[in-house]
C-alpha cells in the first residue's frame, strides 16, 4: 500500500505559509480527544487544520479553578464575570453597573497576556 492512501500524510502549504507569513509567532498545538489511542505511545492524527489565533497566557487564581486555556477573548470575559460575581463580588458593595465597572478593570489587567500565535488543531 502506498502512504498517500492512509489519508495521514498533508501538504504543508498552509502550516508553511503561516509560518512563514508570521515568523514571530510561537506554535500553540490542540489534539482533540479522538486523537488518543491508548494501545500506543504515540497515534497519528487523519484531521489538521490550522490558523492564526490568539492565547491567554497567564496563570490567575480564576484560572486555576478550571484549568483552561482560553483562545476565546469573548468567552473569557463571559467565564471571568461569572467567576468573579461568585467569588469576589460582595452583593452588598454596589449596585450592577458597579459590579460591571469593577470587571471590566479586571479585564484590563490581562491584556498583556493575549498572546497571537499559530494555532495547529489535530484529531482522528
Amino acid at each position: 500500500m502506498k502512504i498517500e492512501e492512509t489519508g495521514l500524510l498533508y501538504k504543508t502549504d498552509m502550516l508553511k505559509k503561516l509560518i512563514l507569513e508570521n515568523p514571530e509567532l510561537p506554535l500553540l498545538v490542540f489534539a482533540g480527544e479522538e486523537a488518543y489511542n491508548s494501545d500506543f505511545g504515540w497515534t497519528s492524527c487523519s484531521c489538521v487544520s490550522a490558523e492564526i489565533g490568539e492565547v491567554l497566557d497567564a496563570d490567575t487564581e480564576f484560572m486555576d479553578d478550571d484549568g483552561m486555556l482560553y483562545t476565546d477573548r469573548i468567552q473569557f470575559e463571559e467565564d471571568f464575570g461569572d467567576w468573579y460575581y461568585t467569588y469576589k463580588w460582595n452583593n452588598d458593595k454596589g449596585t450592577d453597573a458597579e459590579l460591571d465597572a469593577e470587571i471590566e478593570q479586571e479585564l484590563k489587567k490581562f491584556e498583556p497576556y493575549w498572546k497571537k500565535c499559530i494555532i495547529l488543531f489535530v484529531n482522528n
